[in-house]
């Protein structure tokens, strides 16, 4: 709880709760604002139901509101010889952290985000072997290390 402390310090708010909770029993401090910007950042691919989260935060954004996600790519080309040659091994870190539940793909991730009713607005995927960020633009399910998304919430199915 070390980290809430510091948070609280920085920040204008600070919520602990699990967000995997139904959106009914969410802190109602945080359920009666709408934002401009949330920032998920390493955080779906922990989730049992990323599609739940991202279905409850429709709630806390402006109807022009926006989101960042970041996660990990499972195929990025490394894992791919990995897996190619039968080492599917879970780490402390990464890509394979002990802690992942879900891994996304660049179509698993951008289906995820266009089911839940929002739309891709900008890409800025990171590509961490020299020489490949042209080809992580051409080809971002096989030369990103990590996908980053910016979306909107697709007015056609705003509620």
């Amino acid at each position: 709880m070390a980290a809430l402390a510091i948070a609280e310090k920085k920040l204008d708010k600070v919520f602990n709760f699990n967000f995997e909770e139904n959106f009914d029993i969410w802190p109602e401090n945080l359920k009666t604002e709408k934002y401009d910007l949330i920032i998920l950042s390493e955080v779906l691919e922990h989730l049992f139901f990323p599609e739940k989260f991202l279905s409850n935060l429709k709630n806390l954004l402006k109807p022009r509101g926006e989101i960042v996600i970041t996660v990990p790519n499972v195929l990025f080309w490394k894992n791919r010889l990995k897996i190619f040659f039968g080492n599917f091994n879970y780490t402390a870190q990464g890509i394979m952290d002990r802690g992942h539940i879900h891994f996304f793909t660049w179509n698993s991730l951008i289906y995820l985000t266009e089911v839940q009713g929002f739309s891709l607005i900008k890409v800025n995927n990171y590509a961490p072997t020299r020489g490949t960020k042209i080809l992580c633009r051409m080809f971002p399910g096989l030369f990103s290390f990590q996908f980053i998304i910016k979306i909107k919430l697709n007015l056609n199915n705003f509620q």
